[in-house]
C-alpha cells in the first residue's frame, strides 16, 4: 500500500466523496495486512496521521479504517498498540463523527486492559468537544462495565 498516496486521496476527497474514498482505502489497508505476519510501523503511522489530522479525521468512513486495524490487533506489538492508543486519545480533541467515536471507544475498551482502558477513556472525556465523541466514550465505559475482563 502506498501510504502517502492514500493520505493525499483522503485529503483531496470532497465531503460527498469522502465515505467512498475512505472505504476504498480501508479495503486497501486491510488487504495489505492479509498476508502480513505483523502490522508494520508504516501502517500505524498512516492511521495515526489520518486520525490526528483535524480535517480528515472528521470525514465519514474512517471508522472502517479503525475496524480493519481492530480485526488485526493481535498483529500489533505492544509499543505499536500503545502508540495507537495515544493517537486515538489525542484525536478526540477534534472528533465529531459519531461512528468513528463509537469504534474508538469500542476498540479501547476491548483491546486495552480494563485499568488502561478506563484511564484512556477518562483522558478522552477531558478532550471531548462534541456530543458525538462523548457517545463513543460512553460506549467504551459501558463495554467495560458489562465485560470487565
Amino acid at each position: 500500500m502506498e501510504f502517502e498516496l492514500a493520505y493525499r486521496r483522503l485529503v483531496a476527497a470532497t465531503q460527498l466523496q469522502s465515505r467512498q474514498v475512505a472505504l476504498a482505502i480501508a479495503r486497501e489497508f486491510g488487504d495489505s495486512l492479509l498476508t502480513a505476519e505483523f502490522v508494520s510501523d508504516e501502517h500505524v503511522d498512516f492511521i495515526c496521521r489520518v486520525l490526528l489530522d483535524p480535517v480528515v479525521a472528521n470525514r465519514p468512513g474512517l471508522d472502517e479504517l479503525i475496524l480493519v486495524l481492530y480485526i488485526d490487533r493481535e498483529k500489533l506489538s505492544e509499543s505499536q498498540l500503545e502508540r495507537f492508543f495515544g493517537c486515538l486519545a489525542n484525536s478526540f480533541g477534534h472528533l465529531a463523527d459519531e461512528n468513528s467515536a463509537f469504534v474508538i471507544g469500542d476498540f479501547v475498551a476491548r483491546a486495552a486492559s480494563p485499568e488502561h482502558a478506563l484511564e484512556l477513556l477518562l483522558d478522552m472525556t477531558a478532550k471531548v468537544t462534541s456530543l458525538q465523541a462523548l457517545a463513543g466514550v460512553f460506549l467504551g465505559l459501558d463495554i467495560l462495565r458489562k465485560h470487565p475482563t
